[in-house]
């Protein structure tokens, strides 16, 4: 890349032009970084510190949403202070034999412009974006031990990942889904039989006369992923079908921190005024069943205008709000970790709905919501799901979602939440601008 110059003193709308390539992102993004501590998506470095600080953020940026690192500026009393560098050239062949040593650094996920030179009131910088890595290289880490090498952006600053982050990050590297090994020591009669019994009556509603509906539960759960043959040779259930089918207690034996909790804020004068949680124990605490349990009072309130089926009959009153709503309740049921220490949580107010699962994104926001790329973490749970028309397969469900807020009114908003950056969460809010619902 060519070398950048520009002036900070000179307004953020001011932009050089490099050659016919304008540069006007990329030059405020910069400018804004070089002067401001709190910039969130920059890390700025001096030319002594780049073994000290370097690293850390390289594989803090890298194991986040990506960023930018600004070698040759100091902090200095809460200010950056362009310090300037004295051989850019040598600072830049430094970096890429660093990054390609397995000694200093486990990954290289740079790309050849992603090092480059720039000039700033005179002095010498070199810029480095890092982009975020593929879950197939994650954890990005300092050093030869993973788990003390492990860093995560939390806001302006890089943190040690605890080793629950570390180890959730080598299961999502994982080509084979997590939910899809078999449990030998559980049996099909550990599942809960109602569980069973209902989604197979949802799937033959939905399929009928598929092959599959004259099986025995053994031969059927096989199908769909629920169950498989273990090393003895008999059916037992993948973690797919505990979660889906289980009950409770079989599901916290193997997944202590297990947890489904819906609860309604609509009223002042008490703390809920609904709630469904797995530990109730008046039902059988299972995905499959919380679905159910929980959709119909998620998509209560919603504004159903009159419309004719395309049967000319009947009323159509699935709306697409009804489908955002029921596709952000999938997504949270199919991509979350169960390893995790937090369950999956979802709180409804008068105004908004706020749904949180445990575990990272494990591709960026922006693909994700773009849509057209699926990458399931629960291979097996999404399988299940989907059988039964719950959740896509497209990769667009957060795109459908988002799309159809923005048609109704209804911003969505896709975040990472982690007020503690070792537990993670993920969250998603349908705001609606009305008072109703819909």
């Amino acid at each position: 890349r060519a070398r950048i110059r520009f002036d900070t003193r000179q307004s953020p709308g001011h932009f050089p032009v490099k050659g016919n390539e304008c540069i006007r992102p990329q030059c405020l993004y910069l400018h804004r970084g070089i002067r401001r501590p709190d910039h969130v998506g920059t890390e700025a470095c001096g030319e002594p510190q780049l073994s000290a600080d370097f690293w850390p953020s390289y594989s803090a940026f890298a194991n986040t949403d990506g960023g930018t690192i600004i070698l040759g500026i100091r902090e200095k009393d809460g200010k950056r202070e362009i310090e300037g560098l004295s051989d850019v050239e040598k600072t830049v062949a430094d970096i890429w034999n660093a990054v390609n040593n397995a000694e200093k650094i486990s990954a290289n996920v740079l790309f050849n412009e992603s090092v480059y030179p720039i000039e700033v009131d005179g002095k010498q910088l070199v810029v480095v974006e890092v982009p975020r890595a593929e879950r197939t290289v994650r954890p990005v880490f300092v050093g030869a031990d993973v788990f003390k090498g492990t860093y995560r952006r939390n806001g302006e600053g890089d943190y040690h990942c605890s080793r629950e982050t570390v180890e959730s990050m080598i299961r999502d590297k994982c080509a084979e889904t997590a939910d899809n090994c078999v449990l030998d020591e559980l049996t099909i009669a550990d599942l809960d039989a109602d569980s069973i019994r209902r989604y197979r009556m949802y799937f033959s509603q939905l399929r009928p006369g598929h092959v599959w509906s004259g099986l025995a539960d053994d031969g059927f759960l096989m199908k769909i992923g629920a169950a498989a043959r273990g090393r003895d040779g008999k059916v037992h259930p993948t973690l797919a079908g505990l979660v889906c089918f289980g009950d409770l207690n079989e599901i916290t034996n193997v997944l202590p921190y297990f947890l489904l909790d819906y609860r309604e804020h609509l009223s002042p004068d008490v703390r809920w005024t609904d709630r469904v949680c797995s530990g109730d124990a008046n039902w059988s605490g299972n995905i499959f069943d919380f679905f159910f349990r929980t959709n119909q009072s998620i998509t209560a309130g919603v504004k159903v205008p009159f419309k004719i089926a395309s049967d000319n009959v009947t009323r159509d009153d699935d709306t697409p709000v009804h489908k955002a709503l029921r596709e952000v309740l999938a997504n949270a049921l199919i991509h979350a970790d169960y390893h995790g220490r937090r369950g999956i949580v979802i709180d409804k107010y008068p105004k908004r709905l706020e749904v949180s699962n445990p575990g990272t994104l494990r591709m960026s926001k922006s693909v994700a919501i773009a849509g057209g790329t699926s990458d399931a973490r629960n291979g097996k749970i999404f399988n299940i799901f989907s059988l039964v028309r719950i959740g896509e397969r497209s990769g667009r469900g957060l795109q459908f979602s988002t799309a159809s807020g923005r048609r109704r009114s209804l911003p969505s908003r896709l975040s990472s939440r982690a007020t503690n950056p070792t537990a993670p969460r993920l969250l998603s809010i349908l705001k609606p601008m009305s008072r109703n619902w819909g």
